[in-house]
């Protein structure tokens, strides 16, 4: 099913649509157009848990496809160290900008009938892929959980407000 910026497909037909649309298989991303890390990359909350094309990930529910940020942080120090690549310098940076507008959408608030979701100033275990909220009818996502302020932690990271110190000798 075509969701904007990619394809939620889990049958042969589904990605053959996708490919003939002309989205591009991305691991654990699925199928999606732009490809991430060019110019008009239009995801705007990435990495969820699993592929956008596994049959699971419509359920957003836990692990089905929901975004957690401490995967988010390992993603960021695995493209940290190839970071003389000018993709991986593009890819991380994106990745930076998409851990950013996750955190504040729960952060900021975004008008909700609901004593948790959209209240603002609540930091998630974990988010919806696609819409970036941390409560969800399908998820059970605890609000005020330290791990999801590894989203804004990346951050700061990339903007020098913390080195990690280098074990290897």
């Amino acid at each position: 099913a075509y969701r904007g910026d990619h394809y939620a497909v889990a049958s042969a037909e589904g990605k053959a649509e996708a490919d003939a649309a002309g989205y591009v298989r991305t691991a654990s991303l699925g199928y999606v157009l732009p490809p991430p890390g060019s110019p008009d990359a239009v995801a705007r909350y990435g990495l969820p848990s699993i592929s956008r094309d596994d049959r699971d990930y419509i359920d957003q529910n836990y692990w089905h496809g929901r975004i957690w940020s401490p995967m988010i942080q390992i993603v960021y120090w695995g493209l940290e160290r190839y970071q003389a690549n000018e993709v991986v310098r593009g890819a991380r940076a994106g990745l930076v900008a998409q851990s950013k507008a996750l955190l504040l959408k729960e952060w900021r608030g975004y008008s909700a009938n609901n004593s948790f979701a959209g209240s603002g100033r609540y930091v998630y275990e974990n988010f919806g892929a696609d819409t970036g909220e941390g409560y969800g009818y399908s998820s059970e996502a605890q609000p005020l959980y330290s791990w999801g302020a590894l989203a804004g932690f990346i951050g700061m990271q990339d903007s020098g407000f913390y080195n990690r110190v280098d074990t290897e000798a």
